[in-house]
């Protein structure tokens, strides 16, 4: 595979400032977008989880084609990484557990419960340098960024943790669409960038996308 040119992006981000492994909990909507953004940085090699098949509800709001419907998730986005950039997209057909993480782990999942499971594994984890958690609901989205061990982090982190019944009930027909999962995905592109290159990011992002503002 011929690597990409990344001329233009050379003094915002190179591949080898890419400081630590990648794993992508979730390829829906959000995470569909955030592996091939983060491929199209340079991001060397992306472990990515989820157990889930391409099903034509998908289809609007996720990265996946016509011809991906019945494929795992997982191994569509990596065919499709592989046509746009020259990481390496590593499929995990799975759902996750408590499998071993190391460096910066992202999660694009879309339930509280299944977010309280992976805290569970990565909180005071010394080997996870950084744990994104993206959200996304109607026009809003949250993104929560927290290092496992630091005191503060935790705690403020878990003020926003609570299980899937006390979340707001959104309206199935109101919870994706495109602009809000490639925008969201930006957001993590951009973070992801911020804390390889500079070391630091802002510790919760909150965008409506219908009034165009920071919250």
């Amino acid at each position: 595979m011929t690597a990409l040119n990344r001329s233009r992006q050379q003094d915002l981000f190179r591949p080898e400032q890419a400081l630590s492994a990648v794993t992508l909990i979730g390829a829906g909507g959000v995470g569909s977008a955030i592996g091939l953004l983060l491929a199209k940085m340079g991001v060397p090699e992306l472990t990515v989880f989820d157990f889930d098949t391409v099903e034509e509800h998908n289809l609007p709001s996720q990265l996946y084609r016509h011809e991906d419907l019945g494929r795992p998730k997982v191994e569509a986005l990596a065919d499709i990484a592989r046509g746009f950039a020259d990481g390496q997209v590593i499929p995990r057909a799975e759902r996750y557990a408590d499998q071993s993480l190391a460096g910066l782990v992202i999660s694009a999942v879309d339930s509280m419960d299944v977010r309280l499971s992976i805290w569970d594994r990565l909180r005071f984890d010394p080997n996870v340098a950084l744990y994104v958690d993206t959200r996304m609901g109607a026009n809003l989205a949250v993104i929560h960024c927290v290092r496992p061990c630091d005191p503060d982090d935790v705690k403020r982190y878990e003020r926003h943790l609570y299980p899937s019944k006390e979340a707001s009930d959104i309206p199935c027909t109101a919870r994706a669409i495109a602009y809000n999962t490639f925008g969201v995905a930006s957001m993590v592109g951009a973070l992801v960038r911020k804390w390889w290159v500079v070391g630091e990011v802002p510790r919760s992002l909150k965008m409506d996308f219908d009034s165009f503002t920071f919250l």
